[in-house]
């Protein structure tokens, strides 16, 4: 898939980047910590873009920052949009990412699993991750 150009954030959009660290066949969920805004729900590690950043620096640093671990970004995977309910845009853009060094150790999150296909859906995710979860299916089904 093409990788598309990102949008021109505005004041209410919200750029984010987010990680789909496959390792055998299962992929990374983590878990918003009690801290965190919408604790409880699962995401794609990652998070905002910076401005002067691009999208593939800014995940490399978010999860430098979030899980302690040196990654290379990979090829993009999907984008979603979801309203917050203050009204902003999200818009995120979602990359599959190898881990390549660093223990992991979350920063931002209460909990991290491994799931497979079947599992990862059953999960309570944010509304903007919602929509990725197909591309990551199929890439783990591979």
């Amino acid at each position: 898939m093409t990788e598309p150009q990102p949008p021109s954030p505005s004041p209410i959009e919200v750029r984010v980047v987010g990680a789909a660290i496959v390792r055998d066949r299962r992929c990374l969920a983590t878990r918003r910590g009690p801290n965190q805004r919408f604790a409880g729900y699962y995401e794609f590690p990652g998070g905002k873009i910076e401005p002067g950043e691009g999208p593939r620096a800014a995940l490399a640093r978010e999860l430098k920052e979030e899980l302690n671990i040196e990654a290379r970004i990979d090829e993009w995977l999907a984008r979603s949009t979801a309203k917050t309910p203050d009204g902003r845009l999200v818009i995120l853009d979602v990359y599959a990412v190898t881990w390549t060094g660093g223990d992991m150790v979350p920063t931002h999150h209460d909990d991290l699993r491994w799931c497979d296909a079947a599992t990862l859906p059953t999960l309570p995710w944010l509304d903007a991750d919602i929509p990725i979860l197909p591309a990551v299916i199929t890439r783990l089904k591979g």
